[in-house]
């Protein structure tokens, strides 16, 4: 007996497109197809006496998987814009951030520990474009394997959403480097 062609693409459709469900398009429409490819195989093997029923389910089952996974993908992405938007993020390349805060008048205070075998000392802080200002109550010394919070004044304001990239000057072990600390979050 022959194979129904339709059960064949509803098996790849599925399979990729539960590979595919990562992606928004891909990973919503090939579902779909394999679905309804299945189905449509399924009526033409009883209807043609085909072989391939197997294939037709395992289709239909895939798509199903591919499109409960693309769901799980969105809720997820969701959730973190939605985390985001009420939390701050705070990234730093030499040092870790414990915690941030960014106020409406432009103040930003960033809590930072140390990954240094040794002292470091912030000498300096610039904000990029979209926070010009000034550091406050610099130089602030971090001890090996400590925390300690820097304070930054933006000379301008934030609305309900504030972001800030600052560049700072710092000396470790007698070497002056610069890092960079990115801040983003609602203004308090």
């Amino acid at each position: 007996m022959a194979t129904s062609n339709m059960a064949i693409a509803a098996l790849v459709v599925g399979i990729i497109g539960l590979l595919g469900s990562w992606f928004p398009v891909l990973g919503a429409l090939l579902p779909v197809v394999a679905i309804i490819l299945g189905i449509v195989a399924l009526f033409q093997i009883k209807k043609e006496a085909l072989d391939g029923k197997g294939m037709a389910i395992a289709g239909i089952v895939l798509g199903g998987l591919g499109l409960i996974f693309q769901a799980l993908v969105f809720v997820g992405l969701f959730a973190i814009g939605s985390w985001i938007t009420q939390n701050n993020l705070c990234v730093a390349e030499d040092f870790t951030c414990t915690d941030s805060t960014i106020a409406k008048d432009g103040e930003i205070k960033v809590t930072l520990k140390s990954r240094f075998p040794a002292d470091a000392t912030i000498t300096k802080a610039e904000g990029d474009n979209d926070c010009p200002g000034a550091s406050q109550g610099l130089p602030v010394t971090i001890k090996a394997g400590q925390q300690a919070q820097l304070s930054y004044k933006s000379q301008k304001p934030f609305t309900q959403y504030g972001g800030c990239t600052l560049t700072l000057e710092y000396e470790t072990a007698g070497t002056t480097k610069n890092t960079q600390v990115a801040v983003a979050g609602p203004a308090k």
